[in-house]
């Protein structure tokens, strides 16, 4: 299938404001005004959850002191090839999952550089503070799979071990076993950096369920500050049918769709009740931006990279999506000439809802621009509505979105190549396992 289609244009009336939500407080944060700025175009929006310093929690009180390493003036100089064996770190037998690292840059063109083993299915946090202010990790392929400049931490989950603060954050879900590097470069003095390793819960595979009945919940719960009375009660998704040409006979139908679609992104079947057991997300598909008081299409509880919090809740709000045909982020601007609507609006839901929990799975935002499709990829229209060359929803050329790879989105403070695909699998399945052949 084709893959370099873009989307009709925005016009300002329709665009939506911040990417991020809430304040950011930590060192080295992304500039939630500059990120709005960037973001202004998305023909889609989704925002990122974000959690003020005093929500997270991040160590363990009985989790063993780290590793200790001193390698102030190491130097290596160039290319991230080389560097320092981090012996002991690990979650293996004997190993000790935590590390703390002291080092100096002593000039611009300066990297520290460390090897450390992983298994695939294992997850990497780490963070730097003092006279560093970039970290990097490469796959033992050398494929540079996070680079990062600021702390993207305030996006994990309330509990979530991985190291947070600091100048840079950074987080990898490991695809194959093997000699991972991180480097430590862009500055000059001492710096500290902590490194952790995790291994996905090993308590059975994630669920997921949708919910189309509407919900009543508090939705500071995704780190929103809106100053909005609390719970927030969501209309169901039988509400917007009549916005798309539906008719209430057409429910089942159009649920289905959307679950069947959901289930062959994740790789899993989903269904639609146990949300409250052990080991079940959800995905809450239905109300407004005015219900939900968060003025979004979608929004995750999290960014969760290897799927540490097993319980956690997104929204797919409608009200934007079932808007007047004249919008071109509403399902009715491609469906203006015909198509197939029930087919349609059931593949596009399924599409975003996939995409709200991708991020509870592991997944940041890939580039929307980059032509890929990736099912990441916040305001492609093309991706996340499906439809193909002529622009018209529900015919033969629609095409199908995967979480695949693609560059980290942009104007989001990441560099490198982000497996979508890898960090959804894990997510799902949970602890280590065989590298892929």
């Amino acid at each position: 299938m084709g893959r370099a289609w873009t989307a009709l244009p925005v016009t300002a009336s329709v665009l939506l404001s911040a990417v991020l939500i809430g304040r950011l407080d930590a060192p080295g944060s992304v500039d939630p005004v500059a990120l709005a700025a960037a973001t202004a175009a998305a023909r889609w929006h989704c925002s990122l959850p974000h959690r003020p310093r005093e929500q997270r929690v991040h160590a363990r009180a009985d989790a063993p002191p780290p590793l200790r390493l001193g390698v102030a003036g190491q130097g290596v100089t160039g290319q991230p090839e080389l560097g320092r064996r981090i012996d002991g770190l690990g979650t293996g037998p004997g190993q000790n999952p935590a590390a703390e690292l002291t080092g100096e840059l002593t000039g611009a063109d300066q990297v520290d550089t460390y090897q450390v083993p992983m298994r695939a299915g294992e997850v990497l946090g780490a963070t730097v503070q003092g006279g560093a202010e970039r970290l990097e990790v490469y796959d033992p392929r050398g494929q540079l799979v996070q680079g990062s400049e600021t702390d993207r931490s305030s996006s994990y989950p309330a509990g979530s071990p991985l190291p947070a603060g600091g100048n840079a954050t950074i987080d990898h879900v490991a695809e194959v076993t093997g000699t991972h590097r991180v480097a430590v470069r862009k500055g000059a003095g001492t710096y500290q950096a902590r490194l952790l390793i995790a291994r996905p819960p090993e308590t059975g595979p994630q669920r997921i369920v949708l919910e189309f009945a509407g919900a009543t919940l508090d939705t500071t719960t995704f780190g929103t500050d809106t100053a909005v009375t609390q719970p927030r009660r969501l209309s169901s998704l039988r509400k917007f049918l009549p916005r798309w040409g539906l008719r209430d006979s057409d429910e089942p139908a159009l649920t289905k769709l959307i679950a069947d679609t959901v289930t062959e992104n994740l790789g899993i079947e989903v269904g639609t009740d146990g949300f409250g057991t052990a080991n079940v997300s959800r995905v809450v598909i239905g109300g407004t931006a005015a219900e939900a008081g968060v003025d979004t299409v979608g929004i995750s509880e999290s960014v969760d990279p290897g799927n540490l919090a097993r319980e956690e809740t997104a929204l797919v709000l409608l009200d934007r999506l079932s808007g007047p045909a004249d919008w071109p982020d509403s399902l009715n601007h491609y469906l203006a000439t015909g198509g197939d609507r029930l087919t349609f609006v059931g593949r596009a839901i399924g599409n975003i809802a996939s995409h709200e929990a991708g991020h509870f799975l592991g997944s940041w935002h890939t580039d929307p621009n980059s032509g890929l499709h990736d099912l990441m990829a916040p305001g492609d229209l093309v991706g996340a509505f499906g439809y193909g060359p002529d622009q018209v929803g529900g015919t033969a050329d629609d095409i199908r979105t995967r979480f695949d790879r693609d560059a980290f989105a942009p104007d989001e403070g990441f560099t490198g190549l982000e497996d979508t695909r890898n960090r959804t699998t894990v997510g799902i399945d949970g602890g280590v396992r065989p590298s892929p052949g």
